[in-house]
C-alpha cells in the first residue's frame, strides 16, 4: 500500500537502489527501493523505499528522525517521511554510477547511525537543520 512507502531525502550523490535497499532493510522486509534521477541519469538527491509492512515503515521513520542515519562516508543525515510516491521517474542503479575516486572514498564506510556527540553526528544534525530551513522557505513561497 502507499502507506508503506517512505521518502528518503538528502541522499549523498553515490547512493544507488542497491545501497538504499541494503541500508533500510534493517527496518524490515523491502518490496522495492528507488533512487530518483533526472532525464540524464543524474540522481536528484531523494528516493523511496517500499516496506512490506506499514509497521516497518513507521519504525524506519521514527528511528531516522530521532537519530542521524548516514548512508555513506559523508556525514549527510538522510531525512525520512511517510508519503505517497511519484509514479513517473527513472532509477539510479549501481551499474549506472560512475566509479570515480570520490565514489570509492564515499562508499568505504557503510550505512550507519552516527554516534551521538561525534563529529559526524554534529555535522549530520546541521545538514538536517538546513533541510528543515529549506522546507520552511519552500512552504512560505507556496503561500
Amino acid at each position: 500500500t502507499v502507506q508503506s512507502y517512505v521518502k528518503v531525502s538528502n541522499l549523498p550523490p553515490f547512493v544507488s537502489v542497491e545501497l538504499l535497499e541494503m541500508a533500510f532493510s534493517q527496518f524490515g522486509e523491502i518490496e522495492m527501493s528507488q533512487v530518483v534521477c533526472d532525464e540524464k541519469g543524474n540522481p536528484k538527491g531523494y528516493g523511496y523505499v517500499l516496506f512490506a509492512k506499514k509497521k516497518s515503515a513507521e519504525e524506519c521513520v521514527n528511528a531516522c528522525n530521532n537519530g542521524t542515519f548516514l548512508l555513506t562516508r559523508l556525514p549527510m543525515a538522510v531525512n525520512v517521511q511517510q508519503v505517497p510516491t511519484e509514479d513517473d521517474f527513472d532509477n539510479v542503479y549501481e551499474e549506472s554510477i560512475k566509479k570515480t575516486k570520490e565514489y570509492f572514498r564515499d562508499r568505504e564506510v557503510p550505512p550507519r547511525f552516527a554516534i551521538p556527540q561525534t563529529f559526524d553526528h554534529e555535522l549530520a544534525l546541521r545538514w538536517k537543520a538546513l533541510d528543515d530551513i529549506e522546507k520552511k522557505c519552500l512552504e512560505r513561497q507556496s503561500i
